[in-house]
């Protein structure tokens, strides 16, 4: 079954739990916003550098310390960053941000609706019942 959200995080990976302060502050933004780029980062930190070249500086050093992925976003040379977690933690963090996200935090109604998805996997898809809010 799922863990609670303080289990997940205590299973992140320790060399993410050994970060200074600042490092721990962006990983904590790309965690809850499943990968961020320079930018979105800089614009959610509190007490945010005057520059973003200090927030690339410090992505990049993580990046070598094997705590983050950049990727590509499509928008000319911009970078998207990622926690590099392992698969299971990775699936846990994305479960727990999408009963936040889509069932107001309730995991009991995610794992609901996971199951009448799978329960209706053989039937064909019909949009025209689903309610748009």
């Amino acid at each position: 079954m799922f863990k609670r959200r303080d289990e997940v995080q205590t299973q992140l990976p320790e060399r993410l739990r050994k970060l200074g302060p600042r490092q721990r502050q962006l990983a904590r933004i790309i965690l809850l916003n499943g990968g961020a780029t320079v930018r979105d980062i800089h614009a959610q930190l509190e007490d945010a550098p005057s520059s973003v070249s200090v927030v690339r500086a410090l992505l990049l050093r993580m990046a070598r310390k094997g705590v983050v992925r950049a990727r590509q976003t499509g928008h000319h040379r911009e970078k998207e960053y990622v926690l590099a977690v392992p698969d299971e933690t990775a699936t846990l963090m994305a479960f727990e941000r999408i009963a936040r996200e889509h069932f107001q935090g309730s995991r009991g109604r995610a794992i609901a609706a996971l199951q009448e998805l799978s329960a209706n996997e053989d039937a064909p898809f019909d949009d025209s019942r689903r309610e748009v809010a």
